[in-house]
């Protein structure tokens, strides 16, 4: 097999490509010197006219380029808090059953309905759920699968951290709400917990 060939049919597009590249430049550079020259002949008056009306036009443009970029990330983001909102609600409905059923007077779920849950769930949260939900999700279930019967304060904090990124992930500031404040809505002794 002779491999000689190849190399050099290889090289001819690249070779094309600067040539089109060096053909530009020359094109662009005579073009912007002739625009030169013709600007340098005008009389202060017109030429003071046509900086004006091009600096207006480039910031208008600028301006509206800037809109249009900062509307459609606006876009973006609504569209993807309209499909996380139920994924998320789901999620911390289902938490508020599991870690909460006996308090409520309800039947604690068995472990083949929360592998059912988990089986339908963590497809729509690894598609849109943000990295930092992911993370504290997994945190939340590893310290709660570590001891399923034990309602500790660890197991309730890794929750809290869950909704709060949750709340971040939505746009939510939260700079006014510190540790145990989401807790303290339902915990009622959650200042035990925080000393």
């Amino acid at each position: 097999m002779n491999t000689t060939k190849k190399p050099v049919a290889t090289k001819w597009p690249l070779l094309l490509g600067l040539a089109v590249v060096a053909v530009l430049i020359c094109i662009s550079y005579l073009l912007i010197a002739k625009l030169l020259g013709w600007f340098s002949s005008l009389e202060n008056q017109v030429a003071a006219s046509i900086v004006t009306a091009s600096a207006v036009a480039l910031i208008s443009t600028a301006g509206l380029i800037i809109s249009k970029h900062y509307e459609h990330t606006r876009e973006i983001t609504r569209e993807h808090n309209a499909k996380k909102i139920p994924i998320y609600e789901e999620l911390i409905n289902f938490s508020f059953t599991t870690l909460f059923a006996e308090k409520a007077g309800q039947k604690r779920l068995s472990e083949q309905q929360m592998i059912q849950f988990f089986a339908k769930y963590i497809p729509k949260l690894v598609v849109w759920g943000d990295d930092s939900v992911i993370k504290s999700f997994f945190v939340f279930r590893d310290t709660a699968g570590s001891n399923p019967d034990d309602a500790s304060a660890k197991i309730l904090f890794a929750f809290e951290d869950v909704v709060l990124n949750i709340r971040k992930d939505l746009g939510h500031k939260d700079t006014h709400i510190k540790k145990g404040d989401i807790l303290g809505l339902f915990v009622t002794d959650i200042k035990k917990y925080l000393t």
